[in-house]
């Protein structure tokens, strides 16, 4: 089984590459397929979630993070939750409502 986790980033900073190489490294995420998103947060978790599914990747996890400034890393704002419960994420919102 192939196990997977979706990062999503809250606020509107650009992506850290570095400190987000560190937060992957230090959660031992690199034995995971893991995408990083961000802008909207339902639109942009599915379409992770619906690409991870393209690989077959069938235990797939979310955490939210927010780059904290001072520190100058990435924290974690809540526990990893699990998606797998959502047989189908289009159930939660219509087509329009995803584009916007």
């Amino acid at each position: 089984m192939k196990h997977g986790c979706i990062i999503y980033v809250v606020g509107g900073e650009p992506l850290h590459d570095g400190e987000m190489k560190q937060l992957i490294h230090y959660t031992c995420l690199e034995a995971t397929e893991c995408l990083v998103c961000g802008s909207k947060p339902l639109p942009d978790i599915f379409q992770a979630y619906r690409i991870l599914q393209q690989r077959q990747v069938v235990d797939i996890a979310c955490i939210s993070v927010r780059y904290d400034t001072e520190a100058g890393n990435y924290a974690f704002l809540e526990r990893a939750m699990s998606l797998d419960g959502f047989a189908d994420l289009s159930a939660l919102c219509s087509p329009e409502e995803m584009a916007c």
